[in-house]
């Protein structure tokens, strides 16, 4: 009896069977390719969420930074806002205390104002200073200071850089 004919009667005798097991085969390798495919898309998933739970603390911890700045400089805490100053900045523009006062302090904080904190991006945010409505008795647009704020990372804290473009007269 010949090969061929040896698998006919195999065929004919364990056909349902057979074919039982190979349907298991292929559903069980259907399973796990799932299953493979599914934890992939979560580890994806993981990685954007804690990219994004980053960028969200980051982005706290910097308008943080800012407000503090703001707030020194609102409650004429000159020395304190300029210690929040990175060192870059203090060099290229504003060498002292003295300096920091003239050139911006003394230009923006001159009145109350109302303050809006916008971020850019890479830790660049606008800074939009409005004369307060209430002490003037109108809203003035005409007035608008525009500055940017950039935060500069350093391994022992982050500090501001500010008047970053120059547009304060």
């Amino acid at each position: 009896m010949g090969l061929k004919n040896k698998m006919k009667i195999f065929w004919s005798e364990h056909r349902d069977s057979t074919l039982f097991y190979i349907i298991i085969i292929i559903a069980v390798l259907l399973i796990i390719r799932g299953l493979n495919k599914s934890a992939e898309n979560r580890v994806e998933e993981n990685k954007i969420n804690n990219e994004i739970e980053v960028s969200f603390r980051e982005d706290k911890e910097n308008k943080k930074l800012i407000n503090d700045f703001l707030q020194y400089c609102k409650n004429k805490q000159i020395e304190e806002a300029y210690n929040l100053i990175s060192d870059e900045c203090k060099k290229e523009k504003y060498n002292t205390l003295l300096d920091f006062k003239e050139k911006y302090y003394n230009k923006i904080f001159n009145k109350n104002k109302n303050i809006e904190i916008e971020r850019q991006k890479n830790n660049t945010y606008k800074i939009t200073f409005y004369n307060d409505m209430l002490e003037t008795g109108k809203l003035d647009k005409e007035n608008v200071i525009i500055d940017y704020y950039k935060i500069e990372d350093s391994v022992i804290e982050s500090k501001i850089y500010i008047n970053i473009q120059d547009n304060i007269k």
